[in-house]
């Protein structure tokens, strides 16, 4: 599993935070894909993960999607921790593999974009964020969301982590737009260019 990387890029994108079992969120969504030249769906589609049935046909559903071109899925925390419960014969666990996660998006003016389900830590370079399943499982580092540490060395990064039940949070080189799983859980979407952030979308 390693990081998918866009080169001279002038896309127009919708970043979707973790969507999980919240399918309506995830129609709405794709409803706007004529309004962008990429949406990523950052993770977490695996979740819950008590009917595995479930799971699969949410995945069969991503899949249809994934078809268009338009559409990138990028594993989350919570793929990753299913795909290790998984039989190596699974099909379910071959389909998690072969997703990045990790999207690196180098723009045509020269600023970059980095988009991952948990965060970076202090340690992280250009050579180890290629294939670096750490990093989706990063939230808090000292106590700390892991973006109050983030200088924006790597370029800004659109995160999921820490999980909360709040609107996005934005910080210096980073922005947090995932929310915890619960009954009343709200996706957000973020737009981006290589100009940087436009409008936050409670989908």
């Amino acid at each position: 599993m390693v990081a998918l990387t866009l080169e001279n890029s002038n896309h127009k994108i919708l970043v979707v935070g973790s969507i999980y079992d919240k399918i309506d969120k995830l129609k709405n969504a794709i409803s706007l894909k004529d309004n962008y030249d990429l949406i990523i769906i950052n993770g977490n589609v695996c979740y819950p993960n008590d009917n595995l049935n479930m799971v699969r046909d949410r995945i069969e559903l991503i899949d249809q999607y994934l078809q268009t071109g338009k559409i990138i899925y990028n594993i989350g925390q919570f793929d990753l921790q299913l795909m290790n419960k998984l039989e190596e014969n699974d099909p379910l666990k071959k389909w998690i593999k072969e997703r990045p996660n990790v999207i690196l998006i180098n723009f045509q003016n020269q600023s970059s974009l980095i988009i991952t389900s948990g965060g970076l830590t202090p340690q992280i370079n250009k050579k180890n964020l290629y294939d670096n399943l750490e990093l989706s499982f990063v939230s808090y580092i000292q106590n700390e969301p892991w973006h109050k540490l983030y200088g924006g060395s790597l370029g800004y990064v659109i995160s999921n982590n820490p999980l909360t039940k709040k609107e996005p949070q934005f910080y210096n080189y980073s922005a947090q737009i995932g929310n915890i799983y619960y009954e009343l859980t709200q996706v957000y979407a973020q737009e981006a260019d290589q100009f940087g952030l436009k409008k936050t979308i409670l989908l």
